[in-house]
């Protein structure tokens, strides 16, 4: 197996919501890049069966303001903090597309 390399990309302190957003677009854009090669398939596949595009690889380190994160059966009322301590506090929540275990998860420094 031949290595990859990986990108580092090191995106400083920054919102949740960007981080989150900039990770969404490196992954659409490597979709794309598979899909551009399938669409250019012949149509008995016999050119390229066993290829696969090579999509590119990275490594991100961001650090974000603490935030809870709410997975697909998440809510608001599952963190056990009220409003106003949060908006003292500069914690928001973010609805997120993690699976369904995954409720509620505190997303900060010295998190516990």
């Amino acid at each position: 197996m031949q290595k990859q390399p990986v990108i580092f990309v090191d995106m400083g302190v920054i919102g949740y919501k960007d981080a989150w957003d900039k990770q969404e677009q490196l992954m659409q854009e490597n979709l794309k890049s598979r899909a551009t090669v399938s669409n250019l398939q012949p149509a008995d596949n016999t050119a390229t069966t066993n290829y696969q595009p090579q999509t590119t690889n990275y490594l991100l380190f961001v650090e974000h303001p603490p935030v809870y994160t709410l997975g697909k059966s998440g809510k608001i009322e599952h963190v056990l903090i009220d409003d106003k301590k949060r908006e003292e506090a500069g914690i928001t929540e973010r609805q997120t597309s993690r699976p369904l275990e995954s409720r509620t998860t505190a997303c900060a420094p010295k998190a516990s």
